[in-house]
C-alpha cells in the first residue's frame, strides 16, 4: 500500500481511466470539427443549388428577403460562427448590411437556416412541374433538417453551448441530408 492508501494497482487503474477519458474528449472533440466540417460542405452545396434555382429572382429584387436581422443570427450562434470561421466569407461584416453584397450574401457557409427556408411567391410560381416545386421546397429545408434537435428539440444554431450538442446525432442528420441532396441529384440527372 502506498502512500494515502493507494496501491500500485490503483494508481494503474486511475491512470488507465485517465488516458481513457483523455480519448474520449479528443474523440469528442474530433466529432466535433468533423461536423463542422461536413455541415459547412453540406452547406455550401445547397447554397450553390439555392443560387441557381432563386438567384434569377433574388438578383433583380426591388425588395430583398436578406436583413440584417438575420445576418445577426449568423454572428450570435456559436455554432455559425464555428462554421463561419472554417468556411472564411469573402466579405466582412457591415453593420448596415450585415453580409449581402451586390452579388447576394457573402457568407460561403454560416448562413442561418431561414435563409434557405424563405422562397418568395415568384420563386414558387415560377417552378415549371410541380415535382420540381417539391423539390426547390425539399432543397429549402435540409439545412433546417441537418441540425435540427441537437439537445433536445432546439436546433444547432439556438445553442449556446456546444460542448452539449449531440454531435453523434447531427453527424448523422448531416449525413441523411447530403443523401437526399445526392437523391434530388441523380433525379435531376434522370431527367435530362
Amino acid at each position: 500500500m502506498g502512500l494515502w492508501g493507494v496501491g500500485p494497482l490503483a494508481r494503474w487503474r486511475v491512470q488507465g481511466l485517465n488516458r481513457h477519458c483523455q480519448e474520449i474528449v479528443a474523440s469528442m472533440l474530433n466529432a466535433k470539427s468533423d461536423l463542422i466540417e461536413r455541415y459547412g460542405r453540406l452547406e455550401m452545396e445547397i447554397q450553390r443549388r439555392m443560387n441557381a434555382c432563386c438567384s434569377a429572382f433574388c438578383s433583380v429584387c426591388k425588395s430583398p428577403c436578406c436583413r440584417v436581422e438575420y445576418c445577426r443570427e449568423a454572428l450570435e450562434s456559436p455554432f455559425l460562427e464555428a462554421v463561419r470561421q472554417r468556411f472564411a466569407p469573402a466579405v466582412h461584416w457591415n453593420s448596415d448590411s450585415g453580409w449581402l453584397t451586390a452579388k447576394g450574401c457573402g457568407l460561403a457557409a454560416g448562413r442561418p437556416p431561414v435563409c434557405y427556408e424563405f422562397l418568395c411567391r415568384p420563386i414558387l410560381e415560377a417552378q415549371p412541374t410541380p415535382e420540381r416545386l417539391e423539390a426547390v421546397k425539399q432543397l429549402a429545408m435540409l439545412v433546417t433538417m441537418a441540425g435540427r434537435r441537437a439537445r433536445g428539440n432546439r436546433h444547432v444554431v439556438e445553442l449556446e453551448d456546444l460542448e452539449r450538442i449531440n454531435a453523434a446525432r447531427l453527424l448523422a442528420q448531416v449525413t441523411s441530408s447530403s443523401a437526399a441532396l445526392a437523391r434530388m441529384e441523380l433525379i435531376e440527372a434522370d431527367r435530362v
